[in-house]
């Protein structure tokens, strides 16, 4: 009986403990899209090719970074006459921080985390190989801010651990952002 109590009052006080904050956070929601440049193996593969992406970020005002999360669909088509395609789908989880440029109407930002992306390879004539595996992410960003939105310009470097080695590209994105509150 006392476990049951115990845990009980746990969650109790971590479900009312975030709520003296939560009025205090920003919320962001984005779109965005643009080149996808393959490197490494990947790079030596595939063409130039492209990328779309949502976000969704929560700045609490209590912690000096905002906390992101990333969902990207991205394409490339093989070289050297090769048909096919190769199609990152991911998903990361980020930390965010801003700084200020001087005279400036924006700012500029670092971005990095930790997540998953799905790796689907399909060469013409062949069976698809695909994989899900763990990826790391980290670039910079600038913005420029509206009353109603905020556009923004990121380049990132992402690896997947694919098996076999790894597979890392970098997204150059362009989007705009919105407040929510």
């Amino acid at each position: 009986m006392r476990p049951i109590l115990l845990g009980a009052l746990v969650v109790m006080c971590t479900a009312v403990a975030p709520t003296a904050t939560l009025t205090a956070q920003r919320v962001v929601v984005g779109i965005g899209g643009g080149a996808l440049i393959p490197a490494g193996d990947y790079g030596a593969n595939d063409k130039v090719g492209w990328h779309v992406l949502g976000l969704a970020e929560v700045r609490p005002s209590a912690l000096p970074v905002s906390l992101r999360v990333d969902a990207t669909h991205s394409r490339t088509t093989h070289q050297g006459g090769v048909g096919g395609a190769s199609k990152l789908d991911g998903v990361t989880g980020d930390l965010v921080r801003y700084g200020r440029l001087p005279r400036a109407l924006g700012g500029f930002y670092l971005v990095g985390g930790v997540g998953l992306y799905h790796v689907r390879v399909d060469v013409t004539g062949f069976s698809s190989a695909f994989e899900t595996k763990v990826a790391f992410n980290g670039g910079v960003g600038v913005l420029a801010a509206t009353r109603a939105a905020r556009m923004f310009w990121e380049a990132r470097f992402i690896s997947v651990r694919t098996s076999g080695g790894t597979t890392s590209f970098i997204p150059i994105s362009a989007g705009v952002s919105f407040g929510l509150n």
